[in-house]
């Protein structure tokens, strides 16, 4: 039996670990359960386009205090 790899599979043979991706079905699910108006799939995705590099800088900065705070608990 061939088992085809998992993305989770690809990322750790590149080296990547706690990757994170967001998909146009998380901003769907955001907005109904903060009971925001239903946006369409291509709302959803264009939204998520122009944000994508505010995302992106948000969680590096939370990934590197993160990263520092488990550290400090390995000092400890």
């Amino acid at each position: 039996m061939i088992e085809s790899k998992t993305q989770y599979d690809k990322d750790i043979e590149d080296g990547w670990y706690a990757v994170v991706r967001w998909s146009i079905s998380d901003i769907h699910e955001y907005r109904n359960d903060n009971d925001m108006v239903e946006w369409t799939d291509e709302e959803a995705t264009n939204w998520l386009a122009s944000q994508e590099g505010n995302i992106q800088d948000r969680m590096i900065e939370q990934g590197w205090d993160v990263i520092s705070m488990l550290m400090d608990e390995e000092t400890e």
